[in-house]
């Protein structure tokens, strides 16, 4: 029962879910002056004779960009300290999928009236579904191939051999129509 006590109740994740990283005013000191100093010492180094307005504006925009890219990693490094797994996040009766390197959060009933398999998945990047690390991963055209998918899954559970074969064929037409859609000249 040690891990009942380590699961977060609805209250936690209710605020989790509204939750937004924020850096102290310490980080935030250090931010802005990582970025004053990479900044002057960029100038001392390569300053020009006289005025320049052009390099001027360089400088200025270094700053901002050393200061945009330090305050990110700092609110990203909150953002992945404070991330859960998505399997610890689910109902009781949830289900994870492994397809392509990505796991699909199900859920699943039997529809007894209709004697029907009924299931619904999280959209990839939404839900529980893991973020998948290609950009068509988002497509909707992705998310309906994916929901066949765990259609197949589900009605071929018995048969392991006959799933693999159906993921084998929608990730080569996956694969064919992204060609198709890159190739536009």
């Amino acid at each position: 029962m040690a891990n009942a006590a380590a699961l977060p109740s609805d209250a936690d994740l209710s605020v989790d879910l509204d939750w937004r990283p924020s850096l102290s005013a310490t980080q935030e000191i250090v931010c802005w002056s990582c970025a004053a100093i990479t900044a002057c010492v960029v100038y001392l180094f390569t300053a020009p004779a006289g005025v320049s307005i052009p390099y001027a504006t360089c400088i200025g925009l270094l700053f901002g960009l050393v200061l945009y890219t330090l305050r990110n990693a700092l609110l990203e490094e909150l953002y992945k300290a404070r991330e859960r797994i998505e399997a610890d996040l689910g109902d009781p009766d949830s289900r994870f999928r492994h397809i392509d390197n990505l796991s699909v959060h199900v859920k699943q009933q039997l529809a007894e009236r209709l004697g029907a398999l009924v299931t619904a998945h999280d959209m990839p990047g939404f839900g529980l579904t893991q973020r998948p690390t290609d950009l068509s991963g988002y497509y909707l055209a992705f998310n309906g191939r994916l929901g066949r998918l765990v259609m197949d899954y589900e009605l071929t559970e018995e048969e392991p051999q006959l799933f693999a074969d159906i993921v084998t064929s929608f990730l080569a037409r996956h694969a064919a129509v992204q060609g198709a859609w890159v190739d536009v000249d």
